[in-house]
């Protein structure tokens, strides 16, 4: 991400514009943007408006803006795209001179029907698409990623990225060469399966406690929505520290990832289904604690 706006800005007339991101957001978006001084800006998602996401990029599009980032599917929100609707951004983007950033690291992890947000044979000369084995394959820490664009702006995001990390780690190297050898389809498709059974076996243990949550299509993460009797009584931050003090549940603020997610809190299925109703026991539980006790604990 961080290699692709750089590339990006490298061909900036004068290094400066805007960059219109999904809100909710993922975290390192406007960090990235503040080490590039280049100016933030959000559209809202459609969980959190009543437009499509096309219609909000739409709706945000200024002079200022020269680069729309597109996060499907989406961290936090789970959040996808409609059928072709990616290709409608796109072609919006490019008759308008705006690069397009496609953050596909959880590409591998939608619904059953529709796994994959962006075909790499019909990407556009200013269109980018990120993504990451690190997510794919269920590795984590191993920071193995890439980009892919059309040149000159490869060999741009090339440059940027020569500044960041001067030469690539052996043993990723080595890692990456051998991944043929281990049946990388099969484990790919095994770990995708993984992801989505678990989102499902979730969802369904917060549909049984009514506890309400954002619809989840993708990725490893599902937004909770707090009850209002609780926001009443204190913010979803507060609410997550008693949370974590208390009841050993660890969730992220929605209010972490922009304003339009206050209220939500960002739950993760990255670990073992067997903690799973043990874990929604506890959140049903420690929430209505606070409820009852008024954040008095």
């Amino acid at each position: 991400m961080f290699a692709a706006l750089s590339g990006v800005k490298l061909g900036l007339e004068g290094g400066h514009g805007a960059v219109l991101a999904p809100a909710p957001y993922f975290l390192t978006y406007p960090m990235i943007c503040k080490l590039l001084s280049l100016e933030f800006d959000t559209y809202p998602l459609p969980g959190w408006s009543g437009m499509t996401t096309l219609e909000a990029i739409r709706s945000r599009l200024n002079g200022d803006v020269r680069v729309v980032i597109v996060n499907s599917p989406g961290n936090p929100a789970g959040n996808m795209l409609q059928e072709g609707e990616l290709e409608k951004i796109q072609t919006l983007c490019e008759e308008r001179g705006i690069y397009l950033l496609v953050d596909e690291v959880y590409r591998f992890f939608g619904n059953e029907k529709r796994p994959v947000s962006h075909g790499w044979e019909r990407i556009a000369g200013t269109t980018i698409v990120v993504n990451s084995v690190t997510k794919a394959f269920g590795l984590p820490g191993l920071r193995l990623g890439w980009a892919y664009a059309h040149e000159p702006l490869m060999s741009r995001i090339i440059t940027a990225h020569q500044s960041i990390a001067a030469i690539a780690p052996g043993i990723s190297q080595q890692l990456i060469a051998r991944f043929r050898d281990f049946g990388w389809q099969d484990w790919l498709s095994s770990n995708r399966q993984a992801v989505i059974d678990k989102r499902n076996q979730m969802t369904a243990l917060l549909d049984e406690r009514a506890l309400a949550y954002h619809p989840a299509q993708g990725s490893i993460y599902i937004m909770l929505k707090l009850p209002q009797a609780l926001l009443d009584i204190m913010n979803d931050v507060k609410a997550a520290f008693l949370l974590k003090e208390h009841f050993s549940i660890l969730l992220v603020p929605g209010s972490a990832f922009g304003h339009q997610s206050s209220g939500s809190m960002r739950m993760s299925i990255g670990g073992s289904p067997d903690d799973f109703r043990e874990a929604a026991d506890r959140i049903q539980r420690g929430i209505q604690t606070i409820i009852d006790k008024k954040g008095d604990i």
